[in-house]
């Protein structure tokens, strides 16, 4: 793969995870939970 490819390809899945919606089901979801860091 290319280095043009891979980044081509790493874009197009930063644009589909960054998303709000996926946040609600992602399982790291749970430091979200938190207001703060120290939480």
């Amino acid at each position: 793969m290319t280095n043009a490819r891979l980044k081509e390809f790493l874009d197009k899945k930063v644009d589909e995870f960054n998303q709000p919606f996926f946040i609600e089901h992602d399982p790291i979801c749970i430091p979200h939970l938190f207001s703060k860091k120290q939480d």
